[in-house]
């Protein structure tokens, strides 16, 4: 390799590689489930939409597949393995005594890339007070406070260590189907002569909020649910999985650039 950072650009290539695996799996997975639902209009002139379940039949899409949660612990390891490369290039540079896990058992703590969430956090003034009398040098361990998730542009890293931690002891964050907006298309009655080319139009999850009127019609309804993979665990974050996992990536790319000018 002709810098020594390369190791930890090729592991970001790695976790993209596993992230694209993952969103034609999640495709391949969402493209087999039910998302066409209709309305069930009684003789009554109108039926409301206000409450989807109550009107329509619930989704029950399948669990997805063990595979995903696989390919999702293969994603983060590789991204937590280039910022440790990172890490550890320094200290094979700059330690002194020089880095030697084998009669420095210590070393293998602090050879590894230090994610804090907050300045307060026990452990973090020792970490790199240890860094500093091993002659990291300063301004290194000043690029290193930057890039801490107490810092909003690189909060990512929070999921990465929670994600990476859990895929230690188990299969990574068993995941679900979760329902997002509705696109409804209303179709006119039969001999019918007022609309006669089918409309769209979207209907937002929080549509039972006082401030929002019902939707309501005299005319069938059919409806197609926007299903997504999201997280099971509720202190995950509530979105696609896929999206968790390319802020991730995207993020632990933008810094290894930042330690470049270290190994010059």
């Amino acid at each position: 390799m002709k810098h020594p950072l390369d190791g930890a650009r090729l592991k970001v290539i790695r976790a993209q590689e596993h992230l694209d695996c993952l969103k034609a799996e999640v495709w391949m997975y969402l493209h087999q489930q039910p998302d066409e639902l209709r309305s069930q209009p009684q003789r009554s002139p109108q039926h409301t939409w206000l409450r989807p379940t109550h009107v329509l039949p619930p989704i029950v899409p399948a669990e997805p597949p063990p595979r995903l949660s696989a390919i999702i612990g293969d994603c983060v390891t590789n991204a937590r393995a280039a910022l440790d490369y990172i890490m550890w290039e320094l200290a094979e540079r700059h330690f002194d005594p020089p880095l030697d896990i084998r009669r420095n058992p210590d070393d293998m703590r602090l050879s590894a890339f230090p994610i804090f969430g907050s300045r307060d956090r026990q452990g973090f003034k020792k970490r790199f007070n240890s860094l500093a009398k091993r002659k990291v040098p300063p301004p290194a361990i000043t690029q290193l406070k930057r890039v801490q998730p107490y810092n909003a542009r690189h909060k990512p890293l929070l999921s990465l260590r929670d994600f990476v931690n859990r895929d230690k002891h188990a299969t990574l964050l068993l995941t679900i189907g979760e329902v997002g907006d509705m696109t409804v298309e209303f179709s006119a009655w039969h001999l019918s002569d007022i609309v006669r080319e089918p409309e769209k139009i979207t209907i937002p999850r929080n549509l039972t909020t006082e401030k929002q009127p019902a939707l309501q019609s005299d005319m069938p309804m059919k409806g197609k649910a926007a299903i997504y993979v999201t997280w099971k665990d509720a202190s995950m974050p509530r979105e696609p999985v896929d999206l968790t996992l390319e802020k991730i990536v995207k993020c632990v790319g933008d810094i290894i650039p930042r330690f470049d000018s270290f190994f010059i």
